[in-house]
């Protein structure tokens, strides 16, 4: 598969004829890995700053696929590449053209570094204080649900629609967060907490029964609570979290609809404490 790559000390930016897959997807070639590879050694060579920021442009989205997946997980961004820094954005556009490589015409991706932290702007739907947590609970999505769902949220009667939706999320910690390595889990565990299942569904005390084993959580009335609860839960009825291997009683799949997410920024604060707060926004 052809693709160009070009890249400074400032920025990695490069032009592809296909979308990038999971790195284990059957399809995979030769100039998969080798694209991931360049892509990767532009990224560790760029010049030191306060974050990274990774832009992904098509001219017409793929269905259901996810930024941070095409921008981080496919092409195995790891911490190493992210370095020592203290904010990861990330953000999808569309385009008619993507110059000056109109010969490669399905994705251009773009790395560069970042100076300062700017806030996304947008009107707000759902925003929780500040809560506390353990370092274990950013490294499960289950776990951060769990937390999240806790939260005192402030939520606008406004509703989503169907809409893109932008992020806003920080992570306070007493140590360094490596945020390429951890964006996945806390991602799914905040947009997870803004869903609910319903009593209707089919599937639902499989799924209390799961978290119950996986997690060791005592009280199942309360776990289940947790799941229909919608009070704050602005992006309506998902089914988050699903049965993923049947034959395992504790497998789940944490699939909240982070397909429409279109922005988002994470960053890490130094803290005495383990602490995170969340935004979601149009």
């Amino acid at each position: 598969m052809p693709y160009h790559i070009r890249s400074t000390d400032e920025f990695v930016e490069a032009w592809t004829s296909w979308h990038v897959n999971f790195s284990a997807h059957s399809t995979n070639t030769k100039e998969d890995d080798q694209y991931r590879k360049e892509l990767r050694d532009g990224i560790q060579h760029l010049a030191a700053g306060v974050g990274l920021n990774a832009t992904y442009t098509c001219q017409e989205w793929p269905r259901n696929r996810d930024v941070e997946n095409l921008l981080l997980y496919n092409p195995r961004i790891s911490s190493e590449d992210f370095g020592n820094r203290q904010c990861l954005r990330f953000e999808k556009r569309t385009a008619a053209k993507l110059q000056p490589c109109p010969q490669l015409p399905d994705a251009y991706v773009r790395y560069e570094v970042s100076k300062q932290i700017v806030p996304f702007k947008g009107d707000t739907l759902a925003e929780c204080a500040p809560v506390a947590c353990q370092k274990i609970d950013l490294q499960d999505p289950g776990r951060l649900w769990k937390v999240l769902k806790g939260a005192n949220w402030h939520t606008s009667e406004r509703g989503s629609n169907g809409a893109e939706l932008k992020v806003d999320l920080v992570v306070w910690a007493p140590e360094k967060v490596n945020l390429v390595g951890r964006i996945k889990t806390i991602l799914d565990g905040f947009l997870s907490s803004l869903h609910h299942r319903s009593e209707s569904d089919h599937d639902l005390e499989d799924v209390v029964e799961r978290l119950v084993m996986k997690y060791r959580w005592q009280d199942r009335q309360e776990v289940r609570r947790l799941l229909i609860q919608n009070e704050y839960a602005v992006l309506g009825k998902c089914h988050t979290p699903k049965c993923h291997i049947r034959s395992k009683p504790g497998s789940l799949m944490w699939s909240p609809d982070d397909h429409r997410l279109s922005h988002c920024q994470v960053v890490y604060e130094t803290s005495p404490d383990w602490r995170i707060e969340g935004r979601l926004f149009l």
